[in-house]
């Protein structure tokens, strides 16, 4: 489960979003920016995109307080992606199609868009380099067995040559009365510096 303190990169930021509340779609081809009644948007907000491990949060922020949100988990089991949580409308290159959650968890679709189509590109470019991102930890945690670090157990020491063949070796004294760990490691005395000949 995600922690919710955990620290968010942000990726994306925009001061002008027209949020719409949206007709279901029609068909099977997707929502159309043209039946929002476009000219009168439900509300103008900021937003701020913001990734945080395989958790992306999209807020719509009016007047400093948070208007809606969608919290994107793409959750490996339950095979979701991110076009599950929004989605290009079939129509326009700067509208979009999200769900957002309420309280409870019930989720909502609203629609939202950008008057320049530069952001709407941005925000494209955010939600790729967030899959891309979840896709690689994905692939690194398959790969990458966990690995298990070696720890001295107290009164352990560890004995390193360095003649010849390297060789490591561990060996158990009983532990000083301070309790610290004393780890010695002994090494070929350096030569001596130059012109002490």
């Amino acid at each position: 489960m995600e922690d919710e303190s955990a620290a968010r990169q942000k990726l994306m930021a925009a001061d002008e979003v027209y949020v719409y509340k949206i007709p279901p779609m029609k068909g099977a081809g997707g929502h159309r920016a043209d039946d929002w009644d476009l000219a009168n948007p439900l509300q103008t907000c900021n937003l701020v995109v913001e990734m945080s491990g395989n958790t992306l949060y999209l807020e719509f922020m009016h007047e400093g307080t948070l208007f809606a949100q969608s919290k994107m988990v793409l959750d490996k089991e339950k095979h979701l992606s991110i076009s599950h949580f929004i989605q290009d409308v079939v129509d326009s290159s700067r509208y979009f199609a999200i769900k957002i959650q309420g309280v409870g968890g019930k989720e909502a679709t609203i629609g939202f868009g950008f008057r320049d189509r530069e952001k709407a590109t941005d925000l494209r470019e955010s939600l790729q380099y967030f899959q891309k991102s979840v896709n690689r930890e994905s692939e690194a945690q398959t790969i990458l067995p966990p690995v298990s670090i070696p720890v001295l157990e107290q009164g352990e020491k560890i004995h390193v040559n360095l003649h010849g063949k390297s060789t490591i070796s561990k060996t158990k004294t009983q532990p000083e009365k301070t309790g610290k760990v004393s780890v010695p490691l002994l090494l070929k005395k350096p030569p001596p510096p130059a012109g002490d000949e």
